[in-house]
């Protein structure tokens, strides 16, 4: 009886341990926009913008883990995932204007 109630139970629970929250998927879109940005040269083209995003995405995955000084705090998290989103997007879009691939708006 034992063994079937953990049997259930793991069975049970494992979908919802696998499930990623809205926090999860958007550090990964994040890293795939820095991972854009560094394909079209912008750690070259524009640093600022770059460097800018990769710290904060790093400080978003430490308020994420709970290893920032001030402990795991979800809204912090998120914040600082949109503004590395936006300064890896602008990085990227930068660094295609300044080699020539894309015009200007």
């Amino acid at each position: 009886m034992k063994f079937l109630f953990i049997f259930l139970f793991i069975i049970l629970s494992v979908p919802v341990l696998s499930q990623a929250d809205e926090l999860t998927h958007a550090i990964g879109d994040t890293g795939y926009m820095i991972q854009d940005a560094m394909w079209a040269n912008a750690y070259k083209l524009d640093r600022h913008n770059y460097n800018k995003a990769v710290r904060l995405q790093y400080e978003a995955k430490e308020y994420m883990r709970g290893t920032h000084k001030k402990g795991r705090h979800k809204n912090l998290a998120m914040q600082k995932t949109k503004e590395a989103y936006q300064f890896a997007k602008s990085a990227r879009d930068n660094a295609l204007y300044q080699s020539g691939e894309i015009a200007s708006d």
